[in-house]
């Protein structure tokens, strides 16, 4: 991610934000494909998962190796459709692996 773009905290608190809006979409849906299920084939209703091992350690700083479709969903959700292209499959960066060091996002 560029510098001038906000730097690594502010890309910190972007990919925790979009991974616990990513988690209570899946827990969302993992609830309503319990309920279309038969009722006489149903396991137990699935319960929310907690926070992240991800997330703690994005809000903790420490550091935290994320892949370039990470940062590419997370830009993209935040309206930085610019930045996130650098990360999309056409991209100069797709497949690459990234580490947030400190306020920092290095490759890996």
């Amino acid at each position: 991610m560029p510098r001038r773009a906000g730097g690594s905290s502010e890309l910190r608190d972007m990919l925790a934000a979009h991974h616990a809006y990513e988690r209570e979409r899946w827990d969302a849906a993992a609830v309503v494909n319990w309920e279309r299920r038969r009722p006489e084939t149903r396991g137990p209703r699935p319960e929310p998962r907690g926070v992240s091992d991800f997330e703690r350690a994005l809000r903790a700083g420490a550091d935290v190796a994320v892949s370039s479709g990470q940062l590419f969903r997370a830009l993209h959700w935040a309206g930085r459709a610019h930045d996130a292209g650098r990360f999309s499959w056409n991209g100069p960066d797709f497949h690459a692996r990234y580490v947030i060091r400190g306020t920092r996002l290095e490759q890996a």
